[in-house]
């Protein structure tokens, strides 16, 4: 009777090969998580107003350059009707005990007058292959391209294919430490 010879830890063989049959599970879960670090990068680039790249995004334009005195006067009037009305509101939710009122001042920042667009960003894929984040306003869109709609550029994701240098390192990151997780348990 011949004996087969082979030697060793089958249980463990066995173990890794669960493992390998789950890769797809766990490619799942680094997606969302390099999804998330997206997410957390793009909140970054409102914080610092700047593209993925470094670069700052343009300056907010004056509403009152080469505009005639009468063109001046109306927004004049139209802005301070919106702090009235702004302030109004404020303090009925501070009457009201809401302590959110006072983030609600209107920022000076760019593409943050409302916080929206900011706030709107959010996971929409994400499996497998691999992941995809959008905003759920149109108009942060057009700012993606520098020709679109007439609107200044002001980059919040990098361009397909040209991933910058902090970007990859921080999702390579993310996605190796859920691989590591997963094949380590």
């Amino acid at each position: 009777m011949a004996r087969s010879g082979l030697k060793g830890d089958f249980a463990a063989i066995d173990r890794l090969a669960a493992k390998l049959a789950s890769t797809p599970r766990v490619l799942t879960v680094a997606s969302k998580n390099m999804a998330d670090e997206a997410l957390a990068l793009v909140a970054e680039g409102f914080n610092k107003e700047r593209d993925p790249y470094g670069s700052a995004w343009a300056p907010l334009k004056d509403p009152t350059r080469g505009a005639s005195q009468k063109t001046v006067a109306r927004l004049g009037r139209q802005l301070a009707r919106k702090q009235e009305r702004q302030r109004q509101r404020l303090q009925r939710q501070l009457n009201a005990g809401g302590s959110s009122a006072i983030r609600q001042i209107k920022s000076s920042k760019i593409l943050q007058d409302t916080g929206r667009g900011r706030k709107s960003w959010h996971r929409t894929h994400a499996d497998a292959s691999g992941f995809r984040i959008a905003p759920a306003v149109n108009y942060l869109r057009y700012h993606q391209s520098p020709k679109a709609q007439g609107r200044v550029a002001r980059k919040m994701v990098p361009d397909p294919g040209n991933l910058p240098i902090q970007w990859r390192s921080r999702l390579t990151a993310v996605g190796q430490e859920a691989l590591r997780a997963h094949f380590r348990g």
